[in-house]
């Protein structure tokens, strides 16, 4: 999660045009992923980019800003669960639980969590409690600047205050809306995301002796990773070259008229 996470904040960034420094847990990442990530900037994220103050105090983007935080709150709070339930990934077996942690590279976290917290981290207990620490740290931090904000809110005009409990409505439905819908979603949201979740997969199959094509990667994605996408070889294609995802193999020939 942490690899992916900070491939979503670099994009995010790179979106409002601040210079980003290299990779460093993301950094094991082929293009493609990261390129995915740039398309949810550009898509779910969009309205949320729009929120950055750029340094001046907006009362109704403050507002907006809390209700997009009182979303996130609820989603993790009430919604994650269920969807977890229904994809059978809150009962798993040790065998199951083995596979989905081998998928997420967890490995290629030690090293440069062990230079980024300072400390050796050799083993997942370790990175989570340090992940978890400096998390808590950031959220102290966050919530000490918005009660800056808050009084300063309590010093403006009833106009302004108004503006930002108009701005908190706004906000609740800025990424995510009341049907746990992403907003901005071009209906491939959910695959980008499998594909993302699959990568280290997909990533040994780019470099597979002998060699695997799209179609090979797209039956294995309905087969075996059992993610319900369209057997369209052209739709695939697309797709493919949209992020830049290359495969060695050679797919469907082409045709002498095309």
């Amino acid at each position: 999660m942490l690899i992916i996470s900070e491939a979503f904040y670099r994009a995010v960034d790179k979106a409002l045009g601040k210079t980003i420094d290299e990779p460093q847990f993301s950094a094991c990442l082929p293009v493609w992923c990261h390129n995915i990530a740039d398309i949810f900037a550009k898509t779910v994220f969009k309205t949320t980019l729009a929120l950055d103050p750029k340094g001046q105090f907006d009362a109704r983007n403050f507002g907006r800003m809390v209700g997009l935080l009182l979303r996130a709150g609820v989603f993790i709070g009430k919604e994650i669960e269920p969807i977890l339930k229904k994809d059978g990934l809150l009962d798993l077996s040790k065998t199951d639980e083995k596979k989905i942690e081998d998928a997420g590279g967890i490995e290629h976290l030690f090293p440069v969590a062990s230079k980024k917290f300072n400390r050796p981290i050799r083993n997942e207990n370790q990175l989570f409690n340090q992940s978890w620490r400096h998390a808590e740290k950031w959220g102290i931090d966050l919530l000490k600047s918005q009660g800056r904000l808050f009084l300063h809110l309590w010093n403006q005009s009833i106009e302004e205050q108004h503006k930002f409990l108009c701005g908190i409505a706004e906000g609740f439905v800025t990424f995510m809306d009341t049907e746990g819908q992403f907003t901005g979603d071009r209906g491939r949201t959910n695959l980008y995301i499998n594909l993302l979740v699959h990568w280290t997969e997909i990533a040994a199959m780019q470099k597979a002796e002998p060699a695997k094509s799209r179609r090979d990667l797209q039956q294995w994605l309905i087969a075996e990773a059992k993610i319900p996408i369209s057997n369209d070889e052209d739709w695939f294609d697309h797709l493919c070259d949209e992020i830049g995802l290359v495969m060695k193999g050679v797919g469907r020939p082409v045709s002498p008229n095309q």
